[in-house]
């Protein structure tokens, strides 16, 4: 049960009525919503004396507590399958819900809901859950809102895209741009670094094929359009670069200047960066003017939303306004000057 539970929970998925019957988070379906209380009361006609499993003397938990050799057994592997799941990321609601489950198994009912009630208690008032709520709300609507103030649609689209880095950030930025339609240049150090930043794609779409989300034809068109390289003239003709290399202001200054003469003279000039001053990066490529931040919230491909950051050099209209990039990846834009909740210092 712990386990079963755990994973209808942590995926966080919604089921249709008909999965949630199969999976038992629902008991009975009805045709319409008039039909809800006449059969809730034929089920407590045939059920008088129904009552919850867990009040029954001597319930036990389905599948065993953690005291049970089986499940105690597999225990330890929980939180690498979690982290392994979050790709890293520091979601606290995942973690608080395994923790609930693993502990809660241990008591009885009614100290299981003190647990329980605990742990949302954090989440709901915590630091994130505010974030959270600002991001996905006011945030959203207010870049919602840009697009009727700037426009966009007039706006020629971006064709060409090279990122920079083909690790965890790189492999899925790269990922989302070609499932937008964009022909994608992934560059890395070497050859085999970027395929292996391709095959990221690869599973990603491999899975959609499995769950019937896309069909092997769309998969592969996706596919081609990335194309790993480790050669700056691949960069040829871009229109757009997005640089998602680690955290150090050289080497992130080297890979721009590596693709400078290649690259259109009007492209836009990104970082991914989420820790380093944006005004100190753009101090190290050659069009200040054309660079700034555009960072991204992990895991890239489940994460809707791409915030646009300046800094205190003066930008060129064009290069912050609701970008041609976010237009064409209908991801909403959330917009910073300065340092905040979710954007590097300027």
């Amino acid at each position: 049960m712990v386990t079963a539970l755990t994973q209808v929970l942590l995926q966080g998925q919604r089921h249709s009525p008909d999965k949630a019957l199969a999976l038992g988070l629902v008991d009975e379906l009805v045709e319409d919503a008039d039909d809800l209380v006449p059969a809730a009361k034929r089920w407590i006609a045939a059920n008088p004396g129904a009552s919850q499993p867990w009040d029954v003397k001597g319930y036990k938990i389905p599948g065993g507590t953690p005291a049970t050799p089986a499940l105690a057994a597999n225990l330890p592997a929980f939180p690498a399958n979690l982290r392994k799941q979050l790709k890293g990321a520091p979601y606290p609601a995942p973690i608080a819900i395994m923790s609930a489950a693993v502990e809660g198994a241990q008591v009885d009912f009614d100290t299981a809901q003190t647990i329980e009630n605990r742990y949302f208690a954090d989440l709901a008032t915590g630091q994130i859950s505010k974030n959270m709520i600002r991001a996905f709300f006011f945030d959203m609507q207010k870049a919602n809102s840009m697009v009727k103030q700037y426009g966009g649609a007039d706006r020629e689209p971006v064709r060409k895209v090279v990122v920079l880095g083909a690790g965890m950030m790189g492999a899925a930025i790269a990922y989302v741009c070609a499932n937008s339609g964009m022909e994608v240049v992934l560059k890395d150090v070497s050859l085999e670094a970027a395929q292996r930043g391709k095959g990221y794609s690869k599973n990603l779409l491999d899975k959609a094929v499995a769950k019937g989300r896309s069909t092997q034809e769309e998969a592969d068109a996706i596919l081609d359009r990335i194309r790993p390289a480790d050669r700056p003239e691949e960069a040829s003709g871009a229109e757009l670069v997005i640089e998602a290399v680690y955290e150090d202001p050289a080497v992130k200054n080297k890979v721009f200047a590596e693709i400078d003469e290649f690259i259109t003279p009007d492209a836009l000039l990104c970082s991914n960066t989420s820790t380093l001053p944006i005004t100190l990066l753009g101090a190290g490529v050659s069009r200040t003017e054309d660079f700034i931040g555009l960072h991204f919230f992990s895991p890239v491909d489940k994460m809707p939303l791409v915030e646009i950051i300046k800094g205190t050099r003066p930008v060129r209209r064009r290069s912050v306004g609701p970008s041609r990039w976010s237009s064409r990846s209908a991801r909403p834009r959330s917009w910073s000057t300065t340092a905040g909740a979710f954007s590097p210092a300027a």
